[in-house]
C-alpha cells in the first residue's frame, strides 16, 4: 500500500510541475475543462481547422461580404431623398382617396 501511495505522490508532483511550467510559459492561457460561456466556446472553437477543411466555411466569408454590400446598396436606394419623397406623395394620395369617398 505504501508503494501505491509513493507512486501516486510522484505522479501528482509531476503533473503539478507540468502545470506550473505551462503556466509560466503562457500565464494568460487558462483554458476551462468545459467552456461554459459563449465567449469561451467561441475562443476554443477550432476555426482554423474548419476553414481549412470545410468548403462552406470558406465560401461563407465572401458570401457574407457580398450580402452586406448588396443590402447596403439596397438600403441606400430605398432611403434616398427622391424615393422618400415619392413614397410620401403616394401615401398622401392614398389618404386623400380614403377621405374623399
Amino acid at each position: 500500500m505504501q508503494a501505491v501511495r509513493n507512486i501516486a505522490r510522484r505522479s501528482l508532483a509531476q503533473v503539478q510541475v507540468r502545470q506550473a511550467a505551462n503556466a509560466a510559459a503562457n500565464p494568460n492561457d487558462r483554458r476551462m475543462k468545459y467552456p461554459y460561456t459563449l465567449a469561451a466556446m467561441m475562443a476554443q472553437f477550432p476555426m482554423r481547422h474548419y476553414y481549412k477543411h470545410a468548403w462552406f466555411v470558406r465560401m461563407m466569408v465572401p458570401s457574407i461580404a457580398l450580402t452586406v454590400l448588396l443590402f447596403w446598396k439596397i438600403n441606400q436606394l430605398v432611403n434616398s431623398p427622391g424615393n422618400i419623397a415619392a413614397c410620401e406623395e403616394r401615401k398622401r394620395k392614398e389618404q386623400a382617396k380614403k377621405h374623399n369617398h
